[in-house]
């Protein structure tokens, strides 16, 4: 007769590996998914204002929970990339005689909502571009940043 406890021993570790190597690669799995979320939430968490912002809509949708970055001076592309627009869901655009920048920003992520808060008129060359156009007269900032950051 032949002894099969070693056997069934040898088993039941390769099992156990098995399952620890599972589980272990899961982990590594969830974690990544995770991560990958956290950055999706932060995106649509997030938004970049370009141009004077005389009414304080930057403040209200920090307000409101949105993470908000601003270009210094004029908004072309390395300044709307230093400023995060690769991974934001929102360009806030206040000064309509900077419209150029909508399609640069546009370009560096096309998911991107456009937004113009301003008193001028946005040119016609950059209307098909732009997703909201409100004139601060019309609309508080407060009310402007609720819907935006919905």
């Amino acid at each position: 007769m032949t002894d099969t406890s070693t056997d069934d021993e040898t088993d039941a570790n390769a099992a156990d590996a098995t399952t620890e190597a599972s589980t272990d690669t899961d982990a590594g799995d969830n974690a990544a998914d995770a991560d990958a979320s956290t950055d999706a939430a932060r995106a649509t968490r997030t938004a970049v204002v370009a141009g004077p912002d005389d009414d304080s809509l930057g403040a209200a949708l920090a307000d409101q929970g949105v993470a908000v970055e601003r270009v210094e001076g004029v908004a072309n592309r390395d300044a709307l990339a230093d400023a995060g627009i690769v991974d934001a869901a929102l360009f806030l655009l206040t000064d309509a005689r900077q419209a150029t920048a909508i399609p640069v920003a546009k370009d560096l992520n096309p998911d991107l909502r456009a937004v113009v808060y301003a008193r001028e008129s946005v040119p016609e060359f950059v209307r098909g571009q732009v997703d909201l156009v409100v004139d601060p007269a019309l609309l508080e900032p407060a009310t402007v940043a609720e819907e935006l950051a919905a």
